[in-house]
């Protein structure tokens, strides 16, 4: 039906000339060569679009998709159940998950060191020798230190080693006691070394103790010889370091291949000189009794 406007419309209400009823549809969509689609303010939500023709602006209402219209308005966060991966930024990543395919861990292959260069392995063991302790020392001094089984030993403590020569005991052991658990200069200190040497060797580890000479040596000058004999020894050496402040003995006694070194601070004079002798002898029986390896002849 042609309307006052020259165009050509649907009645929204009515029937058609052979006499179905009509359908409300609005405007007809006229589309022409002049003709553009709008979205319409208000409508375009509810999916409408306008056109405007060369009548004017049509409207039809229809279904028109969301993306069509450009939906601009904010979108809630999608939720997430891990606060630890809506923590992470766009250049962190999260562990892996699933079993450990890490490579297992290297063993260590550095070889062990050769038994002859090992300190730790030993011909035999030296005994504890408490009894000849108990009977040598003065009574209440504190026990400092009780060594290992370890054969790189100076023969009598104070001397320096260096192991320049190779000859090394092959067994060895170490003591020490004080008055008091502390760094108190002009205390009583007694420190003891029982070493073992090769068979038939133990005469010659006693004369580089005389005569300085081999791995083990003097700081400095030898001590100034003791005349002093160990009863009960194989063959023995005492001697004694003088300071303006002090006297330090220093003795070794031999029974076969097993030396006792033993060295005694803060006793000065003949007192000094008789304790290192008194430690000397009573080691040398506790050696000969337990008789490690066969080496105390």
């Amino acid at each position: 039906m042609l309307h006052d406007d020259g165009a050509d419309h649907d009645e929204v209400d009515g029937t058609h000339e052979d006499g179905r009823p009509r359908r409300p549809l609005g405007r007809r969509l006229l589309v022409g060569a002049l003709g553009t689609t709008v979205a319409v303010a208000g409508l375009a939500g509810a999916g409408a679009l306008g056109v405007a023709g060369l009548g004017g602006l049509d409207v039809v209402t229809g279904t028109v998709p969301a993306s069509a219209v450009g939906d601009d308005r904010p979108r809630p966060a999608t939720p997430t159940e891990d606060p630890y991966l809506a923590g992470l930024t766009a250049e962190e990543t999260p562990p892996p998950e699933g079993p450990d395919d890490r490579p297992p861990p290297v063993a260590d292959e550095r070889p062990s060191p050769a038994p002859q260069d090992d300190p730790r392995v030993v011909a035999y063991d030296v005994p504890d020798l408490d009894d000849a302790w108990d009977a040598a020392l003065p009574a209440g001094l504190v026990t400092m230190s009780v060594g290992e089984q370890y054969r790189f030993s100076p023969t009598v403590p104070g001397q320096s080693c260096n192991g320049d020569d190779g000859v090394d005991p092959v067994a060895g052991r170490q003591w020490m006691w004080a008055e008091e658990a502390s760094n108190r200069l002009d205390q009583l200190v007694v420190d003891v070394a029982v070493t073992g040497w090769a068979e038939g060797t133990g005469d010659d580890a006693l004369d580089d103790v005389r005569l300085d000479r081999a791995d083990c040596s003097w700081l400095g000058a030898v001590p100034d010889q003791i005349d002093i004999p160990v009863d009960g020894a194989d063959g023995s050496w005492l001697g004694v370091r003088r300071t303006a402040d002090e006297d330090v003995l220093h003795g070794a006694a031999r029974t076969g291949d097993l030396l006792v070194g033993v060295q005694v601070w803060g006793r000065p004079g003949q007192d000094g000189a008789d304790l290192a002798v008194r430690v000397m002898e009573e080691a040398v029986r506790g050696l000969q009794a337990a008789d490690p390896g066969g080496a105390a002849g």
